[in-house]
Parts: structure tokens; C-alpha cells; sequence
């Protein structure tokens, strides 16, 4: 378990550059979790996560989540960070589980993110198209349910 103290003198940002992305995500989830925010060190984060996400490697997305999410949180918005978190989910795909993708998208939503990424027009429909779905499977009757079996008579005298 690594022990984390912030400030400047306790980590410096080539030491930032050298955690990874899970490791700056957890960092940021943390700071988001006790709203703490302090710019000399968010500067050498956010940086850290910039190389990530610029990197060719691939990004997981439940990392570049986390990381918008605490970001937002914490009312830290960075624009460029924002546009390559979106470049970064580009390059992963779309196939994304729905938590991560609610997570996502209202972390560009509180932030008032205005990009130009096509992703997010696309996981904003899959979400759409996920709470749809969710939607028709609570209003379906237990006889409409695939694989459920009533146990309720059919009325014969419908319409006497």
C-alpha cells in the first residue's frame, strides 16, 4: 500500500510521471473523495495524466473515468485533459460497461464539456438505448418476461 502526502515537497513531478494512470486515477478519486484541491499539485497530476492519455498505449476506460469524474468533482476542469480523455475513449471503442459509461458522461456533463469528439454523441445514445430497454423490461407484465412462467388461469369470460 503506498502511503500518499501531498504537497510539493512530497511529490515531485517526476515522480508523478511515473505512476500509472490507475495510480493517478486513484489519486484523484481520493482528493475528489475529501474535496481537496490544491493547484501547484493538480498541475503535476493533471500533467502526469496528459502523457497517459496522449501515450499510444490504451487507456482503460474505467481509468480515464475516474479520472474526469474526480476532475469534475472537483470542479478542476481542463479542457485539454477533458478533449484527450475523449481521444483516449476514440481509441478504446464504445464497447463500454453501462456504470462506466453513466460515470463518463455526467462527468463531461457537470463540466460543461463542449468538445467536438463523436464518442459522446455515442455513448449518450447507447445510454439512451440502455435506459430504454430498462425501461420496457420494468413495465412488461411477468407473462411478457421471456423465461417467466404465471401461474394465473387465462379468463374465459373476457367481455360477458
Amino acid at each position: 500500500m503506498m502511503v500518499m502526502m501531498w504537497g510539493r515537497s512530497a511529490w515531485p513531478g517526476c515522480e508523478m510521471l511515473r505512476l500509472s494512470l490507475a495510480e493517478l486515477a486513484d489519486l484523484l478519486e481520493a482528493a475528489a473523495r475529501v474535496h481537496y484541491y490544491d493547484a501547484s499539485v493538480f498541475g503535476d497530476l493533471t500533467s502526469a495524466v496528459k502523457v497517459h492519455l496522449r501515450g499510444r498505449g490504451a487507456c482503460r476506460p474505467q481509468h480515464v473515468g475516474a479520472v474526469v469524474a474526480a476532475l469534475a468533482e472537483l470542479n478542476a476542469y481542463d479542457r485539454e485533459l477533458f478533449d484527450l480523455a475523449a481521444g483516449a475513449l476514440e481509441r478504446v471503442g464504445a464497447d463500454l460497461e453501462r456504470s462506466v459509461r453513466q460515470t463518463i458522461l455526467r462527468a463531461f456533463k457537470k463540466a460543461q464539456h463542449q468538445g467536438d469528439s463523436a464518442i459522446l454523441a455515442f455513448l449518450a445514445q447507447q445510454e439512451g438505448l440502455a435506459r430504454y430497454a430498462a425501461a420496457c423490461q420494468d413495465v412488461s407484465a411477468s407473462w411478457q418476461k421471456a423465461g417467466t412462467i404465471s401461474g394465473a388461469a387465462m379468463p374465459l369470460g373476457i367481455g360477458r
